[in-house]
């Protein structure tokens, strides 16, 4: 791999709701097995599982040949959210990452671009790093990016006062 000095690929993927804890642990294990060999000096892996299997992973996956992270959290340190995953709870559980502002979220369950931003902040304020969502919709993807897809255009906002954190 080529690295350029100094950066990093970073290389990833959520499994959604496809994967409960036997098979996310399975999944590790065999990228754990075939990837362990390779320097991660420029290469930097990385798995958002569903939050039920995150304790698992995290024992069948060391932290220096894949990082984890939560498919959501909420934006606040704790508090009366039922339903919602705190930062406290991803680094309890062995999570690095929070995935933020997914195109699922923003266009079936309506999370807008404040509501993120105020995530970013939070995932900062507790050290994990936010893995900001900037996809596209269906309606996008078929007029092939004739204008930015809908998450560049939130990005501004999202990141609007991270300058304190970064």
């Amino acid at each position: 791999m080529t690295q350029v000095k100094g950066k990093k690929v970073y290389l990833g993927t959520n499994t959604k709701m496809y994967k409960g804890v036997a098979d996310t642990v399975s999944y590790l294990e065999e990228l754990c097995r075939l990837t362990g060999d390779l320097s991660r000096e420029a290469l930097e892996l990385f798995v958002i599982p569903a939050f039920t299997a995150l304790e698992s992973a995290r024992r069948c996956a060391p932290r220096e040949l894949v990082r984890l992270g939560g498919q959501n959290m909420g934006w606040a340190g704790e508090g009366p959210y039922t339903g919602e995953v705190s930062p406290k709870m991803l680094l309890e559980v062995g999570a690095d990452i929070a995935e933020l502002g997914h195109s699922e979220r923003r266009h079936v369950l309506g999370e807008t671009d404040e509501m993120v931003n105020r995530k970013v902040l939070c995932a900062a304020e507790y050290g994990l790093t936010a893995l900001l969502c900037i996809g596209e919709t269906a309606e996008e993807k078929a007029r092939e990016f004739a204008k930015a897809p809908s998450g560049i255009t939130g990005l501004e906002t999202a990141f609007s006062v991270c300058n304190t954190y970064l």
